[in-house]
C-alpha cells in the first residue's frame, strides 16, 4: 500500500484507493520507461552501427542491414537478387524441422524421454559455412550432369577458381522419383 500513498490523491481511506488514478499513474510510468529504453536502444544502435532504428520495421531487418554493411558489401562479390533468380534460389532454402520420430506421439511411463533443443544454430552455421559468390548464371544443358559437376567443383579447401575447378557451388532443381528406404525422419 506504500506505493498508493506515493500517488497524490490516490488513497480514499484506509482500505480503498482510486483505481483510475492508480492505473493512470502506472500507465504513464510504463510509457515513460518504454520511451527511455527505446531512446537508449536507438542511441546505442546509432553510435555502434550508424543505423537509425526508425528506418527499420524489426530487429531482424536491422540485423540484416548490419550484415549487409559488414559482410556482404565489403566482400565485393555478393549481389542482391531479384525476380526469377531470387525466386529460384529461395526455393532451395529450408527452415528448421520440429517433429518426433515417425511424426507420431511418443509416450513412456517407464523410461525418461530426453528433450534435445539445439540453440544458436543459425549463427554457428553462418560461421562454418560459405555463401556462393558472384552473379548467378543459368546452366547450359551440357552442364547438367553429375560428371560435369564433379569435374569442375572446387576441392574441399579451395577458395579461388583454379583451371578446371571453377565452380564453388550451384542451385539446381531436381526431381526425386523414388527413395526406396523408409527413414524415421522423412519430410
Amino acid at each position: 500500500m506504500k506505493n498508493i500513498d506515493s500517488i497524490k490523491g490516490c488513497r480514499i481511506d484506509e482500505n480503498h484507493f482510486d483505481l483510475e488514478k492508480y492505473s493512470t499513474f502506472y500507465c504513464k510510468q510504463d510509457v515513460r520507461i518504454l520511451r527511455e529504453g527505446f531512446v537508449k536502444f536507438r542511441n546505442d544502435i546509432l553510435k555502434e552501427f550508424d543505423l537509425n532504428v526508425y528506418d527499420y520495421v524489426s530487429i531482424c531487418s536491422i540485423a540484416n542491414k548490419l550484415f549487409e554493411n559488414r559482410v556482404y558489401f565489403p566482400n565485393g562479390n555478393l549481389y542482391d537478387l531479384s525476380n526469377k533468380p531470387r525466386e529460384f534460389i529461395s526455393r532451395c532454402i529450408q527452415g528448421g524441422r520440429c517433429m518426433l520420430s515417425d511424426n507420431i506421439k511418443q509416450k513412456s511411463e517407464k523410461k525418461l524421454i530426453a528433450d534435445f533443443d539445439a540453440v544458436s544454430l543459425y549463427s554457428s552455421a553462418i560461421a562454418r559455412l560459405y555463401t556462393l559468390e558472384g552473379i548467378p548464371k543459368v546452366m547450359k544443358k551440357k552442364m547438367l550432369s553429375t560428371e560435369y559437376h564433379m569435374r569442375h567443383l572446387f576441392d574441399d579447401d579451395q577458395k579461388e577458381p583454379i583451371g578446371e575447378k571453377f565452380m564453388s557451388g550451384f542451385f539446381v532443381l531436381i526431381k526425386i522419383t523414388e527413395i526406396g528406404i523408409h527413414r524415421h525422419f522423412s519430410f
